[in-house]
């Protein structure tokens, strides 16, 4: 293994989980046009979680697709930050 690599792995080791998780899904959030996202619209319960994701993508004016599988019949909602 290259010392690049171990130096990745030596910073991820690091670093909490919930942090880790936090800084994927802005990531993808950055990468992306719209969010599709299967969440019950509850507060995020860590750093990182769905909740979080979700507003990060809001506050970078994403297109958000919210269904929610708490509901009987799950229903999608756009999410427009305009």
């Amino acid at each position: 293994m290259g010392e690049a690599h171990r130096s990745q792995l030596n910073s991820i080791k690091d670093k909490d989980l919930n942090q880790l998780y936090l800084e994927l899904g802005e990531r993808l959030v950055d990468d992306i046009d719209i969010l599709i996202a299967i969440w019950n619209e509850q507060k995020a319960k860590g750093k990182g979680g769905t909740g979080d994701i979700v507003a990060y993508a809001i506050g970078k004016k994403k297109r958000v697709l919210v269904i929610n599988p708490e509901n009987d019949q799950p229903l999608i909602n756009e999410v427009n930050p305009d």
